[in-house]
């Protein structure tokens, strides 16, 4: 019998390319095995693919062992197989590879011969006798295209093959592929190992471009942690990832808003919609009394200026460090979490220049509804007749609106969000990349631009940001590298505040005129929204911010073999510049010729302000690194120096008193109002020794024990050093032999339990609280020559022992992954006791004592929760789809902390979560005058009750309502104690669409201000629409309360009545795309097209109808979210 080998001559019929695509295999399947200890059988491979050719696996074993194969069989080659085997000797790996398949192996002469097995003869799978391998005859027609990532960079050696054919190619390092075909409705098989696999109908195209999405949970995949990478298989730690894929495709403008419930553990809120603001993350909730945030590091440097305006194009994926084991090489900076974010690099390759465009509107997701003009109207006449106002009494009649004034408010009533605001601003946002190499350098280049309008003229933000990151291979053991970013943030506004303009839209009334018919500004009796915001000046900030960081890799197998030394030095500075030019505006009142009757000026004296802050910092460090395999046995070790240091100044300067408003410039003002305030310089220092051990015993028993010695500047001599270690533990439980050789468990390709305990800590204080403090007093002291003389009094009094907040962490975790890891799970629940808290004992000290208390280590806060995921892949002829299913519940208790001894019970914090909610008990209202004057003698906090008012409990007891009537109405608040997240991609041929779910729960907003008081200001302020159904005896099953001007505070008080739970689920962003194909592109030289659509922040489900329930206030005086809707290309050539 003569056998023949596919390998062998496919390799010499299709020649340089194929090559050049086949030695790219084998350097990244060497990067991805164990050592080879000889050549015999006892070999160890590794091997993951989903519906791969035979041949093309057997060509991965062969780069592995060396040994050569023949197939017995043309249709061999194309059998197709799921392998996933992690350092199996080569005859396990073979039998788990072809089990249950129509085949059997052996060796002969040390080649590898795989045929038919003899039950299956005559079945399709016959053994062919005599042979010879020829070119294949003249084909009918051809079919060429590119293969690519979801992320458009070109796959090299990837199998395109004609189904049930022996034709069958693979890609070169442009990802091209060419293929002859003489069958009827062919169809392509596309397959990559750590991709889903691919059917694609050709359907008489002639050029077919196809995406191939990366297997979302392989367990070869490479995790960013600190200050190195690991295998994901062989993690023992709580670390989440997402890709800079997933990110590129959620259409916001702040990285912050793209990643709060896609991992579990990680929350965000995003509170504020104006320009260029972000969401407030969390990781695993809260923790402390003091600054909850996490850590960011970019590219391995520490930054202080957050990530939220990174560029999405510019990131290759994020990794959140999330229990102690993960995040100890932190030490004191980890206890809230770390997020790692890892810009792209360069790729060996032709230069792949790649344009991203996206241009849309955005909108309000939600305003609170207003009243109409005589809604307002009608409800504010019952507000002044509830107070006993008589409209027939001729001195009190002009407090109530006329019947025909309000039959005139059906008809005018004046919008004023529409008079305020746009309907829509626009936004757009472009990137340029450049990406490729050689083996000698590589290199990423990057240049951003966003703009983003907003709700009225004056207001938006503008990104201007570079990024270039190259590495170079010196030698065969040098590898250096430069990254250097830049990036200019530029804010517009008015001068007034949008909380302020937001809060006189909202109480505006709309009885008044926005405008004169003569165009001047109506006097609206308070402020005037559209005048704030066109003629009362503006507030102009802009950061400049460079980041650069040289780094190198020398390897020192000269010494002993897997030892490297790295060494990293980055610098950066932070430049900001504010400047505040505020202007008084004029309202007018006029008679009905036009002429005007009264002049109002609003806003003060013309002022300027400027400030001026710069920061400079310095991190560099060097480590020693070791990574061995022996046997079965796979060792790691790192030793590592850390330092840093930052200094920073800012500077302050005021003035009134301008001749006039058309100069902005110091020198245009008077001499007198005028102020300097230099506020100082910053200093801070760190200096750390870091430490990690990994090792893994027959990729099953797995253990890491990590340190961190670190010392701050923020601390005295005596304590500025803390030492925090960790340590964690992995069993594979599926790579036991009683696991592995149990038929009934083969589906369960993966499980693995972890555990970890550590100490972390936070030194997220303010510098110097060890040193006495003096104020200056200024306004105070004796009079001398008619001016008061400036006086230096006493600060906070000193702290000796001040040092760091600690946290001991522990996490269990389970994973497993079913069917080739089609189908994956992943649980972990944590536990964390945060003591030594710094926070001050003012409450239990008399006010008589003179200074204020310094923060002592002393307040302890304990936490724990749970978090999940669960996800899908698959790929059923031309469709692929991936779902991800997260969440995640966390909550605190405060175990020791300064509670006065006679504070009432409902204020005392010990016991009880942070931000839990205190107020009154409301039973409803009272819908008579009899009910109200039965209540507890007819009286509410020494008040007379009256019909419609809040109803209480009386909580202590005592016979009548008063404050001491307090309780705990919610142990939570606005942060969400659960979040989760259902996110998924699902593409058929050349259309996509991506989508993800975003939801909070177990969340509350308390109403306040003009969401629960009606007619402030005497009676001239607006309210919200819901008010129309407050009581009056001829409503008296109303909803809300009486109608009453201004405050009354019987009803005016934090209550279960004005709670709402806040929880949501919302469509956090959508994206619908086509990827064009043809032979049109390759004319043009683009690569890929792929043209989308896109939406944000869709629609909700929402637990509460007044407000965003992302909103950060029951007042509804902010800047809302948005909702945008955008289009979008993304061209590579």
């Amino acid at each position: 019998m003569i056998f023949y080998s596919i390998v062998k001559d496919r390799i010499r019929s299709l020649g340089k390319p194929f090559l050049l695509a086949m030695k790219l295999i084998v350097i990244l399947t060497f990067l991805n095995i164990c050592t080879v200890m000889g050549n015999g059988l006892a070999q160890q491979v590794t091997l993951k693919g989903e519906g791969i050719t035979l041949v093309h696996a057997m060509r991965s074993i062969q780069h592995q062992t060396g040994k050569q194969f023949f197939l017995n069989g043309r249709k061999l080659a194309e059998l197709r197989v799921n392998v996933n085997v992690k350092s199996m000797d080569l005859p396990l790996a073979l039998e788990s590879m072809l089990k249950g398949k129509p085949v059997s192996w052996e060796m002969q002469d040390d080649i590898i011969v795989i045929k038919p097995s003899s039950s299956n003869a005559g079945k399709g799978l016959v053994a062919t006798q005599n042979i010879e391998l020829s070119p294949v005859a003249i084909q009918e027609r051809t079919v060429q295209g590119v293969i690519s990532s979801d992320a458009g960079q070109p796959l090299a050696g990837v199998t395109v093959a004609i189904k049930n054919t022996a034709a069958a190619i693979s890609t070169n390092e442009r990802g091209e592929y060419s293929l002859s075909y003489s069958v009827q409705n062919p169809i392509l098989v596309v397959s990559l190992m750590g991709f889903s696999s691919k059917e694609v109908a050709v359907a008489n195209r002639t050029t077919v471009n196809i995406n191939l999405s990366e297997l979302v949970d392989d367990l070869d995949e490479v995790v960013v942690v600190g200050y190195g990478k690991q295998k994901k298989i062989n993690l023992t730690g709580s670390v989440a990832t997402i890709s800079g894929d997933e990110i590129a495709k959620t259409p916001t403008n702040n990285l912050s808003n793209a990643i709060g419930g896609r991992m579990p553990g990680v929350s965000s809120v995003n509170s504020d919609g104006r320009p260029g603001n972000g969401s407030t993350i969390r990781v695993r909730g809260l923790s402390t009394l003091n600054d909850n945030n996490p850590l960011v590091v970019v590219d391995g440097v520490v930054r202080s200026d957050g990530f939220g305006n990174i560029d999405p194009n510019e990131v290759e994926n994020i990794s959140v460090l999330k229990d102690a084991s993960a995040a100890a090489v932190y030490g004191a900076r980890a206890a809230n979490g770390v997020i790692l974010i890892t810009t792209k690099r360069g790729k060996v390759g032709k230069p792949v220049l790649t344009y991203s465009g996206m241009v849309g509107l955005q909108e309000p997701t939600q305003y609170p509804t207003l009243m109409n003009a005589y809604d307002y109207g009608v409800a504010r006449n019952q507000a002044f007749y509830n107070q006993g106002y008589d409209p027939s009494n001729p001195i009190q009649a002009n407090n109530f609106y006329t019947d025909a004034e309000l039959e005139r408010f059906k008809q005018n009533s004046t919008d004023w969000y529409g008079e305020t605001f746009k309907n829509t601003s626009p936004q757009n946002q472009h990137n340029l990349s450049l990406q490729g190499g050689s083996e000698s350098v590589r290199y990423f280049g990057s240049l951003g631009y966003l703009n983003q309008g907003g709700l009225y003229d004056n207001i938006g933000f503008k990104r201007y940001n570079i990024r270039s990151n190259i590495d170079a291979s010196i030698t065969n053991s040098l590898t250096v590298g430069l990254n250097l970013e830049a990036r200019q943030e530029l804010f517009e506004s008015p001068s007034w505040d949008a909380s302020d303009i937001f809060h006189r839209v909202i109480n505006a009334s709309p009885t008044r005129l926005a405008y004169h018919p003569s165009g001047r500004p109506a006097n609206t009796t308070g402020s005037h929204p559209v005048e704030m915001i066109k003629n009362s000046g503006y507030k102009d900030q802009e950061y400049d911010i460079f980041q650069g960081t040289l780094f190198f890799n020398q390897k020192l197998d000269v010494l002993t073999q897997g030892l490297a030394l790295n060494g990293n030095f980055s610098y950066y500075k932070q430049h900001s510049f504010n400047k505040v030019f505020a202007m008084p505006y004029a309202m007018f009142d006029e008679d009905a010729q036009g002429n005007i009757l009264n002049e109002k000026m609003v806003g003060g004296k013309t002022s300027l302000s400027e400030g001026f802050d710069a920061l400079t910092n310095t991190t560099y460090n060097i480590s020693l690194n070791y990574a061995r395999d022996f046997n079965k046995h796979s060792v790691a070790a790192m030793a590592l120096y850390e330092q840093y240091s930052a200094k920073g100044k800012n500077f302050n300067a005021r003035k009134e008193d301008f001749i006039s408003n058309i100069k902005d410039e110091f020198f245009a003002s008077g001499p007198t109002n005028q102020s300097i305030d230099g506020r100082g310089y910053i200093n801070d220092a760190r200096r750390s020794v870091v430490g990690r051990v990994n090792y893994a015993f027959a990729g099953k028993y797995l253990f890491e024990g990590t340190f961190r010695y670190d010392g701050s500047y923020r601390f005295p001599e005596a304590k500025r050093f803390g030492f925090f270690p960790a340590v964690s533990a992995g069993w594979r439980i599926s790579e036991e032999p009683f696991f592995k050789n149990n038929e009934s468990l083969s589906f369960i390709n993966n499980l693995k339990l972890r555990v970890s305990k550590g100490l972390i800590g936070n030194d997220r204080v303010n510098a110097y609280q060890f040193l006495e403090s003096y104020n200056i007093i200024t306004g105070a002291g004796p009079v001398v020559d008619g001016q008061a003389v400036p006086q230096v009094g006493y600060g906070v009094y000193p702290n000796f022992n001040i040092t760091w907040e600690k946290q001991d962490n522990t996490n269990f975790g389970l994973e497993w992954g079913l069917w080739n890891s089609k189908l994956n799970f992943e649980v972990d629940y944590f536990f964390r006791h945060t003591r030594d808290i710094l926070w001050s004992k003012d409450r239990s000290v008399p006010g008589t004592f003179g200074r204020q208390l310094p923060n002592e280590n002393y307040a302890k806060v304990k936490s724990k929760g749970v978090e999940f995921t669960i996800g899908h892949q698959n790929s059923i002829s031309d469709w692929s789809y991936n779902f991800r299913l997260v969440g995640s519940y966390a909550t605190n208790e405060v175990t020791q902390i300064d509670d006065p001894a006679n504070a009432m019970e409902f204020n005392k914090q010990l016991g009880r979560p942070i931000g839990y909610r205190a107020g009154y008990e409301a039973l409803g209202l009272f819908r008579s005058k009899e009910e109200a004057d039965s209540w507890y003698g007819g009286k509410q906090f020494g008040l007379q009750s009256l019909a419609g008012d809040i109803k209480y409990a009386d909580i202590d007891g005592d016979g009548t309502i008063t404050i001491q009537d307090q309780k705990v109405i919610a142990d939570y608040g606005n942060e969400p104690r659960i979040m989760y997240g259902f996110n998924g991609s699902v593409s058929w041929r050349n259309i996509d669409m991506n989508f993800f779910f975003q939801g909070a729960s177990q969340r509350n907003i308390m109403l306040t201000a003009t969401g629960r008081v009606m007619y402030l200001n005497g009676g001239s302020s607006n309210n919200f629409s819901y008010f129309a159904d407050s009581w009056s005896p001829e409503n008296p099953d109303a909803k809300y309360p009486l109608a009453w001007v201004d405050s009354r505070s019987i009803n005016n008080r934090d209550s279960n009545f004005w709670l709402r739970k806040a929880g949501y689920v919302r469509l956090k962003s959508l994206d619908l795309g086509y990827n064009f194909s043809g032979d049109w592109l390759e004319k043009i030289k683009v690569n890929k097209m792929r043209v989308y659509v896109s939406g944000y922040n869709l629609f909700t489900i929402s637990q509460i109808d007044e407000l965003d329930p992302e909103a950060a206030t029951g007042a509804g005086h902010y800047y809302p979210q948005q909702r945008n809707y955008n289009l979008g290309v993304m061209l590579s050539f």
